[in-house]
């Protein structure tokens, strides 16, 4: 499949024109037309997806959480948030949840638990 931003930045665009909050939060992150590039409204956007259980929202919030991109860095939220989002099966979830329990970030370090979800990860593409 060859890549297309243009498709891809409309589809976003589209979504969050339909009310999907995640998609919302990622035209303000990073900035696609007509949306203001902007973390905090970006983050405000992934907390309203996070009240409605949208997957997305789930994930992208613990990804800021993670990396303390428009919130404080909290890594215990961030595995949190990651753990609720691989429950809906979110393949990017499952595998940063994957890491923390590799390196032991939020979560204890469990060896056994990270390789059991990359490998669920990588089943799901």
């Amino acid at each position: 499949v060859e890549k297309d931003e243009k498709k891809g930045t409309s589809i976003f665009v589209d979504l969050a024109e339909k009310g999907h909050w995640g998609s919302r939060g990622v035209c303000h992150e990073c900035g696609y037309d007509p949306y203001e590039k902007s973390i905090e409204k970006a983050v405000e956007c992934y907390r309203k997806g996070v009240e409605e259980g949208d997957e997305v929202s789930l994930y992208n919030l613990g990804y800021c959480f993670h990396n303390g991109r428009g919130v404080d860095k909290n890594e215990k939220k961030a595995a949190s948030l990651f753990h609720r989002a691989a429950e809906k099966g979110y393949p990017e979830a499952i595998n940063s949840l994957g890491y923390c329990y590799d390196i032991g970030r939020g979560v204890e370090v469990d060896k056994k638990k990270a390789v059991q979800l990359y490998s669920q990860a990588a089943d799901k593409g």
